[in-house]
């Protein structure tokens, strides 16, 4: 099967250390993981992939301002002891 000419494949899938690359840090992977706003596609003893679009999503809250909420909890604890 060929490609168009200028069209450009991406990764569909990332490994823990390059989706806590694309989101920022691996606690913010996490905390996004515990909120239920991603999981992983793939989860086995040495395989672990992030979908690409549930990373997308999963960024796009952020830059709307959404924070996942043991994020929260530390911003509004930070502002109160202030």
């Amino acid at each position: 099967m060929k490609r168009a000419k200028g069209t450009v494949m991406g990764k569909l899938g990332y490994r823990p250390d390059e989706a806590a690359d694309v989101l920022g840090s691996s606690e913010l992977l996490a905390e996004c993981e515990a909120a239920g706003w991603i999981k992983p596609a793939v989860r086995r003893t040495k395989l672990t992939i992030y979908d690409y679009s549930e990373l997308v999503k999963c960024w796009v809250r952020i830059c709307r301002g959404e924070l996942p909420p043991a994020r929260a909890r530390k911003k509004t604890l930070e502002t109160t002891a202030s």
